[in-house]
């Protein structure tokens, strides 16, 4: 008898005998149906990805289904994306071969999608649509600079790095949409500075999270906090927030001056907050009601922390060995750097005889440290100093993958290129485009649409309508031909740009409000007030240009548009990102009527690499905008 949808097969089972013997048959015909797939630089997208490797991310995630593994050869590739499909678990698994895979930027809007030991540039989790929730994406031993997390669900980012990066936040969980049960595991978040004390670069900044968890991980290099927790505007309230096992670092202000805190929780009503053995090198700042602030079931225990302010605000203390004691089993120690193996050289091992020996609570503490030693007594901090040594689980001796053997095809010939690609209506909501049909040596079965980057819908037609659009917007569009054999036409061949009708004034949102500026030892943290004008989005957020059009890099020229709360002098100054590139001799500025301005930029005022364009709006009353940075790429 079939098993209906959304039921347990165990309940068509009434013997636990007869429950397991479903459950493995059912297993089984999961793992029988896995295959492995390829990618390499020099591959084609085409085919299944299983007998000949293809090119990119996105064609091998199509062709692949749950539990399939991705080979990538070794080497460097441009920006790789994987397409929000709706796939279920299990997750469709990308390994980088030995010798190192090196990415340009990485986009995952696909679900149950993990990689494993890449090294990119950018790590951006995001389906960007508020209604479509990403989920069950990891990343295993992935070193970034940035990683961006909206509208997440159970995202895990186990051991692996992320930094370095200046005058940006490294880790950014937005609030909007809120992101559900999110892990960081032996991580480590390293050096995000800043050149100026009117930007924050948090090396965690998290917004609204809704389960946080981080553990096992190391903060070093981070201005003006290691993290920081709390909501922006109509962000959910904080909840069910756990940090244990991690050192904290110094934080810093510009250069090597040291920063006052080390993590802040603020500006929001937090409720389950454990801070559990941990090692903080400064206090924890925990905010009040004059800020906001309040904390429903908040526990700080077995941490090792420097203790100056009051115990009243924020949490629980309890079995803590800090330079003030607050609550049960506390321990006050003068000199909390003595206890440490070698502090300045970054080294938080507890030594023989410290105070933080045997002084966690031995009913509240995490099974193993921060080295994946068994607690014993346990120790306060986030090492233990006599736990044993688990015994290494063996590597188990991986199976060769076959050399694939090319399979005769009846068709390997792609359709030809859609010529003629124009737009022949725009309106503030939709844009269609008319082609010329494609032909192929079998027959063309339709196209197969794109709105930056991401597949939209497919059409044996013609013609097509985006709708949906949001107005004075640009967007990034393509076309692919496809036939019955999955071949597919060159996309890169098959693109445009194009912007829907102008907004008008009723048609631009309200902003939300700015909260106002609060006043801290601490750096302010905000410094916008309710009267000020708002940059509220720059398109395109990911800008290239070519210093050459070809077949993979298709425009020499670009518009920037700005979008504000209010009628407003937009200014863009662009710098260089890295060590080459040439700045541009003077900012541009454009007026915004109607809170939409445009902004030219030519591939021949740059040199070829990246550059941050840093975007601010003046009001005619005088406020100016938080600034907002976009990153261009010259290629």
């Amino acid at each position: 008898m079939p098993v209906p949808m959304g039921a347990s097969p165990c309940a068509f089972a009434r013997r636990s005998s007869l429950c397991a013997l479903v459950l493995v048959l059912l297993w089984g015909v999961g793992v029988a149906d896995a295959a492995t797939r390829f990618v390499s630089s020099g591959g084609a997208d085409s085919g299944s990805c299983a007998a000949a490797a293809c090119r990119s991310f996105d064609y091998a995630y199509r062709q692949a289904g749950p539990g399939d593994v991705v080979e990538v050869a070794a080497g460097s590739y441009g920006s790789q994306s994987v397409p929000a499909l709706g796939r279920s678990a299990p997750a469709i698994e990308f390994r980088a071969a030995a010798g190192g895979v090196s990415l340009a930027g990485l986009s995952v809007r696909g679900d149950h999608v993990t990689l494993r030991g890449f090294k990119t540039e950018t790590a951006n989790i995001d389906s960007g649509s508020a209604s479509d929730p990403v989920e069950g994406v990891s990343l295993i031993d992935v070193d970034t600079k940035w990683q961006w997390l909206s509208n997440g669900r159970d995202f895990l980012f186990k051991g692996g790095s992320i930094g370095p990066m200046v005058d940006k936040q490294i880790a950014f969980i937005s609030g909007t949409p809120a992101s559900y049960r999110t892990t960081y595991d032996g991580v480590v978040f390293h050096d995000a500075i800043r050149t100026s004390q009117s930007v924050h670069t948090e090396c965690l900044f998290a917004m609204g999270v809704q389960g946080l968890t981080v553990r096992n991980s190391r903060f070093r290099n981070c201005a003006v906090f290691n993290a920081y927790v709390g909501k922006i505007g109509s962000d959910p309230n904080p909840r069910d927030v756990l940090f244990e096992n991690n050192v904290f670092e110094k934080s810093i202000d510009i250069g090597t001056t040291a920063a006052f805190y080390s993590v802040i929780f603020d500006k929001a009503a937090f409720a389950n907050i454990t801070l559990r053995n941990n090692t903080f090198a400064q206090e924890v700042l925990f905010g009040d009601s004059t800020t906001g602030t309040s904390f429903a079931n908040a526990l700080m225990v077995g941490n090792v922390m420097p203790k100056g302010w009051n115990c009243a605000n924020g949490p629980v203390y309890r079995y803590n060995v800090m330079t003030k004691s607050c609550g049960t089993g506390d321990r006050a120690v003068s000199d909390l750097q003595s206890m440490f193996v070698n502090a300045g050289a970054g080294d938080y091992h507890l030594k023989t005889g410290a105070a933080a020996v045997d002084a966690a609570d031995p009913a509240n503490a995490p099974a193993t440290d921060a080295d994946g030693r068994t607690r014993v007594a346990p120790d306060a901090g986030a090492y233990e100093l006599a736990g044993a040594t688990p015994t290494p689980t063996p590597t188990p001796t991986p199976t060769p993958t076959p050399t694939p053997t090319p399979s005769p095809t009846v068709d390997t010939q792609a359709p030809t290129v859609p010529q003629g690609l124009t737009m022949t209506a725009a309106t503030q909501t939709s844009i269609t485009l008319d082609w010329n049909a494609s032909s192929d040596n079998v027959g063309v079965t339709g196209y197969r649409l794109y709105r930056n980057s991401g597949a939209v819908a497919t059409t044996p037609d013609s013609e097509y309508t985006y709708t949906g659009l949001a107005c004075g917007t640009s967007y990034t569009l393509a076309l692919e031909a496809y036939d019955a054999a999955a071949n597919t036409s060159n996309r890169a061949e098959a693109t445009t740009t194009r912007t829907t009708a102008p907004c008008t004034k009723s048609d631009k949102p309200k902003p939300n409000p700015r909260p106002k500026a609060t006043t801290l030892d601490a750096p302010t943290l905000e410094t916008a007030t309710l009267e000020s004008v708002v940059v509220e989005s720059v398109s395109p957020r990911k800008p290239v240009l070519c210093k050459r059009q070809t077949r993979t890099c298709g425009t020499t020229s670009l518009t920037l548009t700005v979008e504000t709360s209010e009628d407003a002098l937009v200014t863009a100054t662009v710098a260089p990102a890295g060590a080459h590139g040439a700045r541009l001799r003077r900012p541009r500025r454009a007026e915004a009527p109607n809170g939409t301005a445009r902004i030219r930029l030519r591939a021949r005022s740059f040199r070829r690499g990246r550059y941050r364009v840093g975007i601010v709006a003046e009001s005619p009353r005088g406020t100016v905008s938080d600034p907002v940075t976009v990153t261009l790429h010259v290629r």
